[in-house]
């Protein structure tokens, strides 16, 4: 199988579960929001944001390094395998007494504390998964975490709706998630070790070390890539209340479920890169500028979507109660490009050995993005916040960009890039003028149309490479050609 053809079908696969996932767990939130009003839906979402900021951290983002290390170096498997579950157990320990430590800290109010304590023993689980996920990922096997990912969901939002039906209380949410997170460590194991590899207890402390340094920038940049995400949540929650919450955070799942559908993609890029960066230098700079080039283009259109569609799109979902949501959602979905730039640039990265920079430039993102929400929640509304958190992602990616520039970590060549983003440029200002002229006719056909002009003009100024149309020309006959017959 040709590397575009199983970055295709990885891509593909965790495109499946990274939109199975939020969708599932959206009809949860949907459930809540509908039976439970605000105020439940914000305890939810805070107990969750305690939970998220140090999900991520407990693996001590061990599932980026062994990406990295077993794509290169594949017959290390076992050895990367043992002491990375050493390194993660140990860290996913710290962060539970961290975790715990927090929520007395901040003296949250009864029933989030008892979800938040419950949730803390869930992240010994995702350490371990993270750790397997790393593995699964170097070997290029992401369908099988895209099963293990989706089948946990469906349990986990089937079993939490039925006990929420049955009145037994938000908590039961905490209860089921955190037992499914060992039922999903135990049946990954069980895979690796029947299918990838054959499993040898043996841990080697002098490497579990070494994978402690080599990690530890990984660990650092993924701690505040956590706390970067759910800043705006936990100082609502302190500062303007659970019911501001309930409202911020409706916005912000749907804005999310863009946002995680392609990162998907550089997800399942990402192995690619550190392999065609180990071959040649010129390899990764071609691919990872191609890659950027195409998720600019489909995102666009999201975008535009996404703001025009918004009143539709909350008051369908949420209902009357969150109409204050529709200008939120609005202001958030416009980071979306900034935020795939930012995180394509981020595992660019890691995947050149550059985790230093990686972890200075989440640190300025987190102290940069809590100066401007905490002023904001004090002094303004929900509505100035979510400016605030889509200008902390434009402020993070100029930041890379410059560091990219000073570092040449890449040779960039303006003139190669100031074409495409002419081109790309001159197809999204005609399909905004295209929305906005026929708008006041019908929304929807506008939006067709537009979309289809888009493309066309994609096309007629060549924004799309002759290479790439070939390919996905004889892709699209070679998928018709089966069901013709």
């Amino acid at each position: 199988m040709s590397l575009i053809n199983r970055l295709l079908k990885n891509t593909a696969a965790l495109m499946t579960a990274t939109a199975l996932q939020p969708i599932l767990n959206f009809l949860l939130v949907l459930f809540i929001s509908r039976y439970y009003g605000k105020s439940g839906l914000g305890e939810y979402t805070t107990a969750f944001a305690l939970l998220n900021m140090f999900q991520l951290f407990c693996a001590f983002n061990m599932r980026m390094l062994l990406a990295r290390e077993v794509a290169k170096y594949p017959n290390d498997t076992n050895k990367y395998l043992m002491n990375g579950l050493l390194v993660v157990f140990l860290f996913s320990t710290i962060s539970i007494i961290a975790m715990l430590t927090m929520i007395q800290v901040l003296n949250y109010e009864p029933a989030i504390a008892r979800m938040a304590t419950v949730l803390s023993v869930s992240l010994l689980a995702t350490g371990g998964i993270e750790c397997f996920i790393g593995i699964l990922t170097g070997h290029e096997q992401l369908r099988i975490v895209a099963v293990m990912t989706i089948l946990e969901e469906l349990v986990k939002v089937g079993l939490s709706i039925f006990l929420l039906y049955k009145n037994a209380g938000i908590f039961s949410v905490a209860v089921v998630f955190t037992v499914l997170r060992f039922f999903n460590m135990g049946a990954t194991f069980a895979y690796i070790s029947r299918k990838l590899l054959l499993i040898k207890w043996q841990l080697d402390c002098l490497f579990g070390k070494h994978l402690i340094l080599l990690v530890r920038y990984f660990a650092l940049s993924i701690l505040f890539v956590s706390i970067f995400w759910q800043l705006d949540v936990v100082l609502i929650s302190k500062l303007k209340g659970i019911e501001a919450v309930g409202v911020f955070s409706a916005a912000f799942r749907i804005s999310r479920i863009t946002f995680l559908l392609f990162q998907s993609f550089i997800v399942a890029f990402y192995p690619v890169l550190c392999k065609l960066h180990k071959e040649s230098l010129e390899k990764a700079e071609h691919a990872f500028f191609r890659a950027s080039k195409y998720l600019i283009i489909l995102a666009i259109p999201v975008v535009l979507f996404v703001i025009f569609l918004a009143d539709d799109i909350l008051l369908l979902l949420f209902g009357q109660d969150f109409k204050d949501s529709i200008l939120v959602l609005k202001l958030l979905i416009g980071g979306l490009i900034p935020y795939l730039l930012m995180t394509s640039f981020s595992h660019l990265f890691l995947a050149t050995g550059h985790q230093k920079i990686d972890f200075v430039m989440n640190v300025i993102g987190v102290i940069f993005k809590f100066s401007l929400i905490y002023i904001c929640a004090q002094f303004g509304g929900i509505y100035l916040v979510a400016i605030m958190s889509t200008l902390s992602l434009c402020v993070m990616f100029v930041f890379q960009w410059a560091v990219l520039l000073k570092k040449s970590i890449l040779q960039i060549r303006f003139r190669r890039l100031s074409g495409p983003i002419f081109k790309i440029g001159v197809a999204a200002g005609s399909m905004l003028v295209i929305v906005l002229m026929l708008k006041p006719l019908t929304l929807y056909g506008a939006l067709v149309v537009s979309l289809l002009a888009y493309f066309a003009v994609l096309y007629w100024v060549k924004a799309i490479s002759t290479q790439d149309r070939n390919f996905l020309l004889a892709e699209i006959k070679r998928r018709i050609r089966p069901v013709s017959a």
